[in-house]
């Protein structure tokens, strides 16, 4: 018997990751009729594969991959909200009390203006510098001698309310610091948010673990035939054939950018 043919190398470390959990899931119910050499394949394929998802550490991840993302998108709409009203009060011509305080809440924040382009990271930080200003307690009434010309910081919240900003700065600073949490939560998780080389290595280990046991079952159907294993045999097949066709689409989508590239 043959198996559907599968280059396990060219998936993705979450792929080999679902791609051997699975596999050991549908066979470990049928263990029993594993050979000394399939079941030491088994053995091997479940260590490496545990050993893989507490590198990747997949569902929990995942779920603060799509947090993030959230958190992003809505941090940079509501900051945008904030710098677009700034930017139409400091261009008024009917109202110049109004342009002239938007001009100056435009300088406090021009350190921070492209905060929403960088990294959610660093982002995160440059924001949360920001609305430590911006939140700082009121100073005294009777600023000291020497001080009589400075402005209070917590002036900004005043000039804020009077240009109807306030609301977005108010919703977006809890915002923020929710999605600086939640990136120090997943990159404490990960290590290096890219893969790093020890879950690159871990995964192909396992891709050759999965192969080797793979090719037991097999050898063993074919010198001790059994339905049972047959029909285990088919269900990884199934298996086998889902992971090709996602290895199929990722070599086409390559193919068709590469192919972009060049024109």
């Amino acid at each position: 018997m043959k198996l559907y043919p599968l280059n396990v190398y060219r998936l993705d470390n979450e792929d080999v990751f679902a791609l051997s959990k699975t596999t050991v899931e549908i066979a470990d119910g049928k263990k029993t009729l594993f050979d000394a050499t399939s079941q030491a394949g088994l053995v091997k394929l479940t260590k490496n594969t545990n050993q893989l998802a507490d590198q990747l550490n997949i569902t929990q991840a995942h779920q603060y991959t799509e947090q993030l993302r959230v958190l992003d998108y809505e941090c940079d709409r509501i900051y945008g909200e904030v710098k677009n009203t700034l930017r139409t009060e400091e261009n008024s011509l009917v109202d110049t009390d109004k342009a002239a305080k938007a001009r100056t809440f435009i300088e406090f924040l021009q350190p921070y203006w492209n905060a929403n382009k960088l990294p959610m990271n660093t982002q995160s930080k440059l924001l949360g510098e920001m609305f430590g200003k911006y939140t700082a307690a009121k100073e005294p009434e009777t600023p000291p001698a020497g001080d009589a010309g400075t402005t209070a910081v917590n002036d900004l919240q005043a000039l804020a309310a009077d240009l109807g900003i306030d609301k977005g700065l108010n919703v977006l600073q809890p915002k923020n610091e929710e999605m600086g949490q939640v990136w120090k939560q997943r990159n404490d998780m990960l290590g290096d948010i890219e893969e790093n080389d020890s879950a690159s290595k871990l995964s192909h280990e396992t891709g050759k673990c999965y192969n080797r046991f793979c090719s037991a079952l097999v050898t063993q159907q074919e010198f001790v035939p059994n339905e049972e294993l047959a029909a285990l045999l088919s269900d990884l097949d199934r298996l086998r054939v889902k992971y090709a066709t996602i290895v199929a689409a990722k070599e086409t989508a390559a193919k068709k950018k590469k192919e972009e590239e060049k024109k």
